[in-house]
């Protein structure tokens, strides 16, 4: 993966995994921007003060996910990884800068929507229940054979014990009586 994740399950480490794979499919510049920023991930359930997850360490550049990975919805995770990579971005000349929310109260619905960095967030939310969703096929509905099953389910039914009986008596050595 090319990052340490820690204080993980093997599965949680899967699921982070997922949730970047998914990233990349998805939004590939949110992917390359979460790996040019990010340095670590870390599970820890008492940070980020009852955030879903938090930047901590030097530079604020490990992603802390206060939500355990393992039951965490893989299209969130995702979010809440690239949410924490743009509170970080390095400019041309290799500085970095920290990149806070523009809302006062982050807590409220309304501020919140005209804060970047949230406004981002729905756009990638958007895009990934586009590409998780299953695609119709227009068979949703019963098949062919089931149909015909449920249809003609009794005479089939007969058809295939008098071929049992038959088969039988052959293996037999027995005559049919037709």
């Amino acid at each position: 993966m090319g990052i340490p994740v820690r204080n993980v399950t093997t599965r949680g480490l899967q699921r982070v995994r997922e949730a970047l794979d998914i990233l990349r499919a998805v939004a590939p510049v949110h992917h390359a921007h979460f790996f040019q920023e990010i340095r670590e991930v870390v599970y820890d359930p008492y940070a980020c003060d009852g955030g879903v997850a938090c930047t901590a360490g030097r530079y604020g550049r490990k992603a802390v996910l206060a939500r355990d990975p393992e039951t965490e919805d893989v299209g969130e995770l995702a979010i809440s990884l690239s949410h924490e990579a743009r509170h970080h971005s390095t400019d041309a000349y290799g500085q970095h800068w920290i990149i806070p929310h523009t809302c006062a109260d982050c807590s409220d619905p309304g501020e919140r929507a005209l804060d970047a960095i949230y406004q981002e967030d729905e756009r990638l939310r958007d895009a990934l229940r586009a590409f998780l969703a299953p695609v119709p096929t227009g068979n949703e509905g019963p098949s062919f054979v089931e149909g015909l099953l449920k249809v003609a389910g009794v005479g089939l039914l007969a058809f295939a014990g008098v071929a049992l009986v038959g088969a039988i008596a052959d293996a037999l050595g027995g005559s049919r009586a037709a």
